[in-house]
């Protein structure tokens, strides 16, 4: 009685345990790998990949809650026989951005536990990383800001002033009206200040109807850029709320077929008094 309670007991657990995500995902350049696996470094040492029939997803908060990361990568080379979530290690993923030019990735029902991974350089490499669970944390949900300006500019400009604000403070004060923008930091000892006018080389899209400043961590925004290498990013933020910075990349086919397309959104928490 004992053994058979216990052989139902295990086929209740078999029943209830969530299915693995059978899918795969092809012909996917270096760049796109590299962005993709790079943005979920941001977040954690492990990361739940939502695999649906038109994207893989993601949307995590870091364990401190100051950051979130929502990533979204579509492609007409992704086949999902069965949707579901999957707990991956981003450093076993970042390991293999270097071993190819190419890079297919996928999920078998014969080895449910394994992401393969196969990366084409002058010859094919396969490689297995583990999957560590299948259910992983809810998708954070995000947060419920008013953005009132918001602005377009470049990643070569933006890193060239965060790195001029680090060498004053961790933290960067964004001010923005109808005139421009400018970024600013103070220290017990020095400040700096780097006003852009409305028609200054890299900005564009100025629509900030409101004076708003507000003050956020830059080694973040910095690490954003790093990994994700967008040519610009978009900018949406209000005072003392949480600011947004999105990235998008859309693959240019010469068949005039859909390619791949890329969002990546950085949501960061407001530096406080």
């Amino acid at each position: 009685m004992a053994s058979s309670t216990r052989k139902t007991q295990k086929q209740t657990e078999e029943r209830e345990r969530p299915a693995p995500p059978i899918f795969s995902l092809s012909d996917i350049n270096r760049e796109t790998f590299s962005r993709l696996v790079g943005s979920l470094q941001l977040v954690d040492e492990e990361v739940t990949l939502r695999v649906e029939p038109e994207k893989i997803w993601l949307r995590e908060m870091d364990p401190s809650h100051i950051l979130l990361l929502e990533t979204n990568l579509k492609s007409p080379h992704l086949q999902v026989t069965r949707p579901g979530s999957i707990v991956v290690k981003p450093e076993e993923l970042q390991k293999l951005t270097k071993e190819g030019y190419w890079f297919s990735m996928q999920v078998t029902e014969a080895d449910p536990e394994k992401v393969n991974v196969q990366a084409k350089s002058t010859v094919n490499k396969l490689f297995s990383i583990p999957v560590i669970g299948l259910e992983g944390s809810l998708a954070a949900a995000l947060p419920k800001v008013a953005f009132t300006n918001s602005f377009s500019i470049s990643r070569l400009l933006l890193e060239e002033i965060l790195g001029s604000i680090n060498e004053v403070s961790d933290d960067v004060t964004i001010f923005s009206n109808h005139e421009g923008v400018s970024f600013s930091a103070r220290s017990e000892a020095n400040s700096v200040n780097i006003p852009l006018n409305r028609d200054a080389a890299g900005l564009a899209l100025l629509n900030a109807p409101q004076e708003v400043k507000a003050t956020y961590r830059t080694d973040v925004i910095a690490q954003f850029l790093k990994l994700v290498k967008p040519l610009t990013v978009n900018v949406m933020y209000t005072s003392k709320m949480p600011i947004k910075i999105d990235a998008a990349f859309k693959e240019e086919t010469f068949e005039g077929t859909p390619g791949v397309e890329e969002e990546y959104s950085l949501w960061l928490a407001p530096r406080t008094e």
